[in-house]
């Protein structure tokens, strides 16, 4: 996918692009501002989905991991957040007793969604299946964007190109 042969900058300027574009409001029609503020968050979102949609796709056959739970998690937490966003006018909301309940899951599955990408990336640079303390790092490095891009695409590039033996693990 082209997501993974991207170089780094090239992801960094349209994150960035985005995220500054997300913190503008015009005033006289929210409309377009909550508009834009969800389109920042969502080109993020896509990149750590894509990422991890695309990795799963190189995964060697003895690499076993729950990509359905994966997607379903991916589109309860996306579909969570950008409801709560358009609903709340970008102010969030606030999860009182048993409404409670669900609001758990979906942070889990914004977790997971996280998590997932990252699970790939060091699965395919071990060549076997990682556990979560070495995968962990990556997925501060996810979390914290645009400045783990910087580190993460271009281990992704390596894997794509299938030089997995210049990856620094």
């Amino acid at each position: 996918m082209f997501i993974l042969k991207l170089k780094h900058w090239q992801i960094f300027i349209v994150i960035c692009i985005t995220i500054v574009l997300s913190d503008f409001s015009i005033e006289g029609n929210e409309s377009l501002s909550r508009l834009l503020n969800v389109a920042g968050v969502s080109l993020w979102l896509a990149w750590i989905f894509l990422t991890g949609n695309s990795l799963y796709h190189y995964l060697p056959q003895k690499i076993h991991v729950n990509y359905t739970l994966y997607l379903v998690n991916s589109f309860v937490w996306i579909g969570s957040y950008l409801t709560i966003m358009i609903i709340s006018d970008g102010n969030g909301m606030t999860f009182e007793g048993v409404a409670a309940i669900p609001a758990f899951y979906v942070l889990y599955a914004f977790l997971h969604f996280l998590a997932f990408p990252a699970k790939m990336l060091v699965s395919l640079e071990k060549n076997k299946e990682a556990s979560f303390g070495e995968y962990i790092g990556t997925i501060f490095l996810i979390l914290f964007v645009p400045i783990g891009i910087w580190i993460i695409q271009p281990r992704i590039n390596k894997i794509v190109q299938g030089d997995l033996n210049q990856v620094d693990t």
